[in-house]
């Protein structure tokens, strides 16, 4: 999946925004800032699993 998936603050955005864990309005007002992104798409990772229990995730594709 990394190789198809975008990164660093293009990922944390994507894969947050695709989630549900932020709302458009807060995605907005710091669509630019690196830190912020980061620490909401750690924020919306189970502790267990690294799966977050709310929303969308990924599997792995097969052709």
């Amino acid at each position: 999946m990394e190789a198809i998936c975008p990164t660093g603050i293009d990922f944390d955005r994507y894969a947050t925004l695709a989630n549900g864990s932020v709302g458009y309005d807060e995605a907005d007002a710091h669509w630019a800032d690196a830190a912020w992104w980061d620490e909401q798409a750690r924020a919306m990772r189970d502790e267990v699993d690294d799966i977050p229990d709310d929303g969308l995730y990924w599997t792995s594709v097969e052709d």
